[in-house]
């Protein structure tokens, strides 16, 4: 798994830390409100296999690779996108917590990556908290975020939303090397021809970004080389071309 070779600032290697960083770090500290913060930390784990059956084509069974993860010292594959997670939410006693990824590379060597703060800060409250929260639709009360909007509301802190609505991006760029892509930028792909968006997702680093498996569906970890892999084949007797991107999202409205 190849790690980013423009990241080196927001790659942390937990067997060392620099006298740099740790000064850093004691600034960043002594100027919090409380001394109980501290980084809830996930840790990315191995892969594993989940296979659905296609609503479009019955006969057609979708395989998707994903990557379990550990957060607190609890297992997860998944974590629903819908309600609260009760755990989660004990995990994060103080408004200075915040939350950091902690990924292998191929060499079994890990890196930290921590996300800016407003991102880590609204992935926490989705996580803790549940979509509801979070989000709320102006086209039906009942109506569940999709990847774009669960994206938003991460980048943007887009906290309203419509189906009826295009969500843009703007300055966007042909990913052709995830190496070249720096931690916790926004990605999407979609139709090479059509140009339709598919799915929307964060790059994390080491190769891995987190997204939403659409309306009402979970939040999971794959890599990006998986994710094209996925929605190239899904529902489709045949695989059709995608193109990846990067860009900036368009906010909208603001929470």
């Amino acid at each position: 798994m190849n790690i980013p070779s423009n990241a080196t600032m927001a790659l942390r290697p937990r067997q060392t830390v620099s006298s740099r960083q740790k000064e850093s770090s004691n600034t960043l500290f002594a100027s919090k409100k409380t001394g109980h913060a501290k980084t809830v930390k996930i840790y990315i784990k191995e892969s594993f296999i989940q296979r659905d059956q296609s609503l479009v084509n019955p006969a057609i069974t979708n395989k998707t690779i994903m990557h379990s993860f550990e957060i607190g010292g609890r297992a997860y594959k998944a974590i629903c996108g819908e309600g609260a997670d009760e755990y989660v939410r004990s995990l994060f006693q103080d408004q200075d917590d915040d939350i950091s990824f902690v990924a292998k590379d191929q060499n079994d060597r890990e890196y930290e990556y921590h996300p800016p703060v407003a991102w880590g800060k609204r992935f926490i409250k989705w996580i803790s908290q549940g979509e509801s929260y979070c989000t709320t639709s102006e086209d039906n009360k009942n109506q569940q975020s999709s990847c774009h909007q669960f994206e938003h509301f991460l980048h943007c802190g887009v906290n309203r939303f419509s189906v009826k609505k295009v969500m843009t991006c703007y300055n966007d760029t042909v990913v052709n090397d995830i190496k070249t892509v720096k931690p916790f930028s926004y990605l999407n792909l979609s139709d090479t021809y059509t140009q339709e968006w598919i799915h929307s997702m964060t790059y994390i680093g080491s190769g891995f970004c987190i997204g939403k498996f659409g309306a009402g569906g979970p939040i999971a970890i794959q890599t990006v080389e998986n994710s094209l892999l996925h929605w190239c084949n899904k529902d489709c007797e045949s695989p059709r071309s995608i193109t990846l991107r990067t860009g900036l999202l368009y906010a909208g409205f603001r929470s």
